[in-house]
């Protein structure tokens, strides 16, 4: 991912995730690289594959909401941005993560 190869480490994040299932660090960095490369959709189902391994990670659930935003799915990045926030009131990521909260659309 340092190098900008999204596609190679998605490759390498997907395998490590599928032989280390109980590690969620893999999968959360698959489904970082999902979003990098603008695969939204295919980004959901690995940070909700973390989330199910460690449903106490934060970081998963502010990249589900960020996932989530670009897909105008508002109302339950809404909830993911909230759940980030209290699981981890303190981070140094908790006032960005506010102005995002902020700047989402009312749901209907």
């Amino acid at each position: 991912m340092e190098q900008r190869d999204y596609t190679g480490a998605m490759a390498k994040f997907e395998e490590a995730a599928v032989k280390n299932s109980a590690n969620p660090v893999f999968a959360n960095n698959a489904g970082f690289a999902y979003y990098k490369m603008g695969k939204f959709e295919e980004s959901l189902y690995w940070f909700n594959k973390t989330i199910e391994v460690d449903p106490g990670r934060a970081v998963a659930y502010l990249n589900l909401g960020d996932s989530l935003a670009k897909l105008n799915r508002n109302a339950e990045a809404r909830k993911a941005y909230a759940k980030y926030l209290e699981l981890a009131p303190e981070s140094k990521a908790a006032s960005e993560v506010k102005k995002k909260l902020d700047a989402l659309p009312p749901s209907p």
